[in-house]
């Protein structure tokens, strides 16, 4: 899925737009907002790997979603929102590390959190596009583990 400059420039307005916020607002605010963004991204990738992993139906629970979108579908929506909030909550460590450290380690911490932020984006714009053409992520994406997750852990039993 190669990237166009709308594409490009669509990522780069998100990673500005969250640092910017961050900026911004007040420092308590932006913490708890972290907090709560963390606790999104962990609950969409919990139900993205109990849920809507290896099923051709969607799960009772999912009510009216359930006659609306196919599960992999549903997963793509979840995991660009997941994407959206890994963005944002990278923008605000970046204006914490950029504050909290020296220029010199916070002026690194800065560039390889914006790195990050910024790949994050294209994925997200990846996964936009994807729902925008009414098709569902590859599924290698779709279900890759999230880095730090249990469930490469559970994987080994």
């Amino acid at each position: 899925m190669a990237a166009t400059a709308r594409d490009t420039l669509t990522s780069a307005a998100l990673v500005l737009s969250s640092i910017l916020l961050a900026v911004v607002a007040p420092t308590g605010l932006m913490a708890l907002a972290a907090i709560l963004a963390l606790l999104r991204i962990m609950w969409i990738e919990e139900n993205i790997a109990e849920d809507l992993t290896d099923i051709r139906d969607m799960p009772a629970g999912y009510g009216r979603a359930r006659a609306l979108h196919a599960p992999l579908m549903l997963a793509t929506a979840l995991r660009v929102e997941a994407q959206g909030w890994s963005v944002f909550l990278l923008g605000t460590l970046t204006v914490w590390f950029g504050r909290t450290f020296s220029p010199l380690l916070g002026g690194l911490a800065v560039l390889a959190l914006v790195a990050c932020a910024l790949r994050r984006a294209e994925r997200c714009v990846g996964g936009l596009v994807c729902l925008e053409a009414g098709r569902p992520l590859p599924e290698k994406v779709l279900f890759a583990p999230a880095p730090l997750s249990s469930a490469a852990v559970n994987r080994r039993k």
